[in-house]
């Protein structure tokens, strides 16, 4: 049974990762450790046959998440309540794991931003 021993591996490189480049790079260390875990899922909620295959879904959550987690980070933190080094991981990882559904959301939140737009 090889699956919980590669991911406890997995878990123990990140969290290495993480504390090893947590003190020179600060933040960027964060988005790396939330966008890394959030491909994994992407990765595994995607059906693809090969390690290959897998590739292109990995690298296309690993992007998305770490261009648009500072974005999302400063709006989602005043609103909110808290500062923005407690969100940067879990909206990464949130970021990456959903990555295929952003355009819809995109498209909602331009919805709502145009109705309070129009209703001021």
């Amino acid at each position: 049974m090889a699956e919980p021993q590669a991911s406890v591996g997995s878990a123990f490189g990140l969290g290495l990762v993480s504390a090893l480049l947590g003190p020179v790079l600060g933040h960027w260390a964060l988005v790396f450790v939330g966008a890394g875990l959030g491909a994994f899922l992407a990765v595994s909620a995607a059906n693809t046959s090969t390690v290959r295959a897998a590739l292109p879904v990995f690298a296309r959550a690993l992007i998305v998440a770490v261009l648009l987690t500072g974005v999302t980070v400063t709006l989602a933190a005043p609103y909110l309540g808290t500062t923005a080094d407690v969100l940067i991981i879990p909206v990464a990882g949130l970021l990456a794991w959903r990555h295929d559904r952003l355009g819809a959301l995109l498209d909602r939140a331009l919805e709502l931003l145009r109705s309070k737009r129009g209703a001021e």
